[in-house]
């Protein structure tokens, strides 16, 4: 996308993000509750561990995106783009590796 278009069109879609937000929550509270059967032997299960590591990264990511999306509503947009387009593409790969790694965890 042009420059000029992409500074128009990604202020419009910030708000989009609670929807990440917000189901964010719903995955953290329903898979809190699916790994309650093995909290006791997470120490044996280190694939498990590494995922719930994965899952705080991505909830880091997702709140440092938030705030410099708040900024970039308040401010200069495309100085927050850039920093915010990298963000998005470390989640998606945070997100990708939490789902393989839930697959080799719970196959």
């Amino acid at each position: 996308m042009e420059l000029m278009k992409r500074n128009e069109f990604m202020p419009t879609v910030l708000p989009t993000a609670r929807l990440g937000q917000l189901g964010l929550v719903l995955s953290v509270l329903s898979g809190g509750y699916l790994i309650m059967p093995y909290w006791s032997v997470m120490g044996s299960m280190p694939l498990l561990v590494a995922k719930i590591v994965f899952v705080l990264v991505l909830v880091g990511l997702i709140r440092i995106n938030s705030s410099q999306a708040r900024k970039a509503r308040k401010g200069p947009a495309a100085t927050y783009m850039p920093r915010m387009a990298f963000l998005g593409r470390t989640a998606l790969f945070t997100s990708l590796t939490i789902v393989v790694l839930a697959v080799l965890v719970f196959h």
